[in-house]
């Protein structure tokens, strides 16, 4: 089998911008994308948090320029709790990375799995 290409690159982050425009859940092609690049398990979480940051960033000045965000003072708390779950996700990633290709595969099927059971009723 080979590494992810650059059509791969190029199908992940076309099916990820859609998916974080449309649901904000941009995770799935980008650990897919990283697992059949061959990354570390280092390389896919700084990867990922990279990546997670600009979109984010990108968003919030989507919805500024619409008129549409409002954290109503939350910020400093939103900022603050970003920061805690990265300091506790670095220190939890030592526990896990030696498993990161077997878990992170496992939380794609859990999540499609419960994805597809919440919108049972509208997928018939």
């Amino acid at each position: 089998e080979t590494p992810a290409g650059p059509a791969s690159a190029l199908a992940a982050g076309i099916v990820s911008g859609v998916l974080t425009t449309s649901t904000s859940l941009n995770g799935p092609p980008l650990v897919l994308y990283l697992l059949r690049a061959r990354a570390t398990a280092e390389q896919a979480r700084d990867s990922l948090a990279a990546i997670f940051l600009a979109t984010g960033l990108l968003g919030l000045a989507t919805f500024a320029i619409a008129g549409t965000l409002d954290l109503a003072g939350a910020l400093p708390l939103l900022v603050a709790a970003a920061a805690l779950g990265q300091l506790l996700g670095r220190i939890g990633f030592a526990r896990v990375a030696p498993y990161h290709e077997g878990l992170s595969l496992a939380v794609l099927a859990v999540s499609a799995a419960v994805a597809l059971a919440a919108a049972g009723g509208s997928l018939l």
